[in-house]
């Protein structure tokens, strides 16, 4: 009797293991279905407590299908070393919480990886853990008897971490006779764009208090321009995802909360990484210590500039323009023309004298000074005393006054011009800083950061200077409200340090054209950078947030409100005629010529008296 209920309990378990190993084998056959289906990585990381036959198999198979496998054990100290994407097959009941908080750790539990994980139905309604909405987890439940025995294929996944229960995207069903049947392809971004009113939690820079009440009616256009055009296209992303907008209003971004390890506390970047917020809704720049922490995912401001804005000051501010009209090889030809003139005149002059043309009217004779006098007569529209009195000096005279007159128009006329225009010679930070202006700055929270400290992302050579020199002040620092600056730049000869579509905004509600068309720019001592929108590096949310600002420039959304919020660059329309009044700086040069000739003739003055005395008294003794 015993020997009977031995060999009974060795078939019955015989049978078990032969079962148990028939339906791994279905399940390696199932794995590799699902691959082929959802065309997820090929390299396999299994993490089952099969036998080696069933894992064998499944190697087999892997290996057919042109795959690869790891095999993950406990031993495994991180995940982390492995830099390819997998599909992760694992058994619930085989140390998957540790394998799943090791994913987590290392990054690992995040799509493209595909999860596929077989268990009991009670198992996976007895799992506490958070699968965030960017991770396929495959569920795969047995239905069915033992001889006719199918699979159910489910994706779970929760919208955020206090979800009570799992979400289910049904996949379909798998049996070892029909193989897949009624397959349904998991798109992430498009099977699970419907969040149900999950709160999504945006960080804005705020920096006047009128800015929320003018936020979505397209009016201030230079208040806060980096967060009110984020705002409009960050609630139609909630539109899309199904979401729930909560605003966080901060005065900064946070740059005085930097850490030594490059980490923020305060502002929207401690909100993005202390997971206060899901997404900030204010621009930030680039820089790439930040990517350790931070994922940027939008560019909104198509033509982001920082630049210092000012008016061109005219030209008598730095030149002489009395020298300007012609060039230097004009003012050459015509001091040969007047030397040529000169000397020809002296000749008829000389020749006349020998005919004794001058003491038949009782004049002198014309010297070499008299001819000098008569040339700068000429040249400046005067009357000279002597004349020549034969035919031939008649026409010297008259080919220099002919001469003279047309360069005498054309110089007044260019006169005229030049007084009503402006220097182009500023076009550097260095002509700038040179150029005796006063400067001011944008008083926004990053231009404190960037201008009071040494940074990577700025002209340090520059910024020190300028910010020494120009910016700081006894009586505060000049960084002023936009409109503030900006007036200061329409009425008087000030560069301010200003966003560009601000600028614009401004200018073309409070500019004339005169005032548009002297106005210039010079770079700004940042660095080159397009800021972004950004979120947590490992947020689950990115591929989301991603498809959604594609969705809203693919359809032409984007496009109309960027069109709305900003304001293009006011073109100059041409200078009209203005009238110019003629002041010190535009006379400067004849002034410092009249004073040179009256303090000349009075040391020649003291000269001629000095030497007449000395003569004088040499003939008395």
């Amino acid at each position: 009797m015993g020997l009977e209920i031995i060999a009974l309990l060795s078939l019955l378990l015989a049978g078990y293991v032969n079962c148990s190993f028939v339906k791994e084998r279905d399940l390696s056959s199932l794995v590799m279905d699902i691959m082929r289906t959802q065309r997820s990585p090929n390299i396999v990381l299994d993490n089952l407590c099969w036998n080696k036959e069933a894992k064998l198999e499944l190697y087999r198979e892997i290996s057919r299908n042109n795959g690869r496998f790891v095999s993950f054990n406990i031993s495994n100290r991180s995940l982390g070393n492995m830099k390819y994407l997998y599909t992760v097959v694992s058994d619930l009941d085989c140390n998957f919480e540790y394998l799943f908080q090791q994913a987590k750790i290392d990054g690992f539990f995040t799509y493209p990886n595909i999860w596929i994980v077989f268990g009991r139905e009670e198992s996976f309604d007895n799992l506490k853990l958070y699968i965030p909405v960017n991770v396929l987890f495959i569920k795969i439940t047995e239905e069915g008897n033992l001889g006719n025995s199918s699979y159910a294929l489910q994706a779970l996944y929760k919208t955020h971490k206090k979800y009570s229960g799992y979400i289910e995207n049904p996949l379909g069903y798998w049996s070892p006779i029909a193989g897949m049947t009624d397959y349904r392809e998991i798109i992430l971004t498009r099977n699970r764009t419907n969040f149900g009113g999950l709160p999504l939690r945006i960080s804005y820079v705020i920096g006047s208090k009128s800015s929320f009440k003018h936020i979505t009616d397209y009016r201030e256009k230079h208040m806060d321009n980096l967060t009110k055009i984020n705002y409009i296209l960050l609630s139609f992303v909630c539109d899309l995802l199904n979401t729930t907008q909560i605003n966080i209003i901060r005065l900064d971004w946070g740059f005085k909360s930097q850490q030594a390890n490059n980490l923020f506390t305060k502002g929207i970047f401690g909100d993005i990484i202390y997971d206060r917020a899901d997404i900030s809704g204010t621009l930030s720049f680039t820089p790439a210590y930040r990517l350790q922490y931070f994922k940027y995912l939008f560019a909104p401001m198509k033509e982001f500039t920082v630049f210092f804005i000012f008016r061109a000051p005219p030209l008598a501010y730095y030149s002489n323009l009395f020298k300007l009209p012609f060039d230097m090889m004009v003012w050459l030809t015509i001091v040969a023309l007047a030397v040529l003139c000169g000397v020809l005149i002296k000749m008829v002059f000389d020749w006349e004298a020998g005919q004794n043309f001058f003491e038949d009217i009782g004049e002198n004779r014309p010297r070499l000074f008299d001819v000098v006098m008569m040339q700068i007569a000429i040249i400046c529209q005067m009357d000279f005393y002597h004349e020549p009195k034969s035919l031939s000096g008649k026409l010297v005279t008259f080919t220099v006054l002919i001469s003279a007159t047309f360069i005498y128009t054309a110089y007044c006329a260019r006169i005229v011009l030049l007084l009503q225009s402006n220097t182009n010679s500023i076009t550097n930070l260095e002509t700038l800083y040179n150029a005796k202006l006063d400067f001011g700055v944008e008083d926004q929270s990053f231009n404190r950061y960037y201008f009071t400290g040494p940074s990577d992302r700025t002209n340090e050579h520059w910024r020190r200077i300028i910010y020494e020199n120009k910016i700081r002040s006894p009586r505060g620092d000049k960084f002023l409200h936009v409109s503030e600056g900006m007036q200061l730049v329409r009425d008087s000869y000030f560069a301010f340090h200003v966003e560009k579509n601000a600028a614009n905004y401004l200018i073309g509600e409070t500019f004339t054209n005169d005032q548009l068309c002297s106005l210039r720019v010079v770079e700004t001592i940042y660095k080159s950078d397009v800021p972004h929108l950004f979120c947590h590096k490992n947020s689950p949310f990115v591929e989301f947030f991603l498809v959604s600002f594609r969705r809203l420039t693919e359809t032409g959304v984007y496009n109309r409100e960027y069109r709305k919020c900003f304001t293009k660059q006011p073109t100059c329309l041409g200078k009209g005629n203005i009238f110019v009044s003629v002041g010190f700086k535009e006379c400067y040069f004849v002034f410092v010529a009249f004073g040179s000739g009256i303090v000349l003739s009075i040391a020649i003055l003291i000269i001629e008296k000095i030497s007449s005395l000395y003569i004088t008294r040499k003939i008395e003794f």
